[in-house]
């Protein structure tokens, strides 16, 4: 996207292209990819890169709690 935009001049192109973007990803695959969110996804990625965001998760997973309850043998 930020090659696509590339100034201001193409400013105005890539308004365009994030509303025919959203339109695509809504008709595909549903709701969730509005013009805003779009642009919410990409400010994401901006500031995380995948390592940073790869780390994360295994930071997650790690203190993660088993999602069933142990049974009690007594």
């Amino acid at each position: 996207m930020e090659f696509e935009q590339g100034g201001k001049i193409r400013a105005e192109y890539g308004k365009a292209l994030l509303s025919t973007l959203s339109r695509d990803l809504t008709l595909r695959h549903g709701k969730g990819f509005s013009r805003s969110n779009l642009i919410n996804m990409r400010l994401l990625l901006e500031k995380w890169s995948v390592p940073d965001l790869q780390r994360q998760n295994n930071r997650r997973s790690f203190f993660a709690w088993p999602q069933e309850k142990t049974r009690k043998i007594f």
